[in-house]
């Protein structure tokens, strides 16, 4: 599947006045239970394209673009986990979903911790039933950021993110991606 299908299978949505890019398996038949996959920086949940029917034949499968990537909204005011997770539960909200388990990757993996962690103080909306953590920095006391990631979370950040072309991201990504 290439990019341009993934996204004309996807749908957007409004949340908190921020347009947010989703693709949805709609695998509702019989009792699938519902994964929520949540990608890394700087990508978007076109990640989960090479795994997506995999895992749609096994559940009722969501994946979002995280707000300032992919063809999510792109504000100017400063994006927090704080608001990632939010936009996950409001969107979860919005498809009447209450139960989910998280596939999460990179940044995702911080976001996953924050809906985890307002589970854990009782404050969610969705009873996460699991989590899988892939390639982040799950311990902030060892985590290593590279110097783009401290550039973007300082008050540069939001300049840079208006920087990168299609070039420089396929150029930043030549090691993982197969050329």
């Amino acid at each position: 599947m290439t990019v341009k299908e993934w996204y004309s299978a996807g749908k957007t949505t409004t949340i908190n006045n921020l347009e947010v890019f989703y693709r949805h398996s709609d695998s509702h038949s019989g009792n699938r239970k519902t994964l929520v996959c949540i990608h890394g920086f700087p990508t978007s949940s076109w990640d989960f394209e090479p795994i997506w029917e995999q895992l749609a034949s096994r559940f009722d499968v969501i994946a979002n673009d995280l707000i300032g990537l992919g063809r999510s909204a792109k504000p100017s005011q400063p994006i927090t986990v704080g608001l990632q997770a939010t936009i996950i539960e409001a969107l979860l909200k919005k498809l009447d979903i209450k139960k989910a388990h998280i596939f999460a990757h990179d940044l995702g993996d911080t976001v996953a911790q924050e809906l985890l962690a307002r589970q854990a103080e009782g404050s969610s909306i969705v009873e996460w039933q699991s989590c899988v953590f892939l390639n982040g920095g799950l311990f902030p006391e060892t985590h290593r950021p590279r110097l783009v990631q401290k550039q973007l979370a300082s008050p540069l950040g939001p300049r840079l993110t208006s920087l990168p072309s299609s070039y420089t991201y396929l150029r930043s990504h030549e090691s993982v991606l197969d050329f």
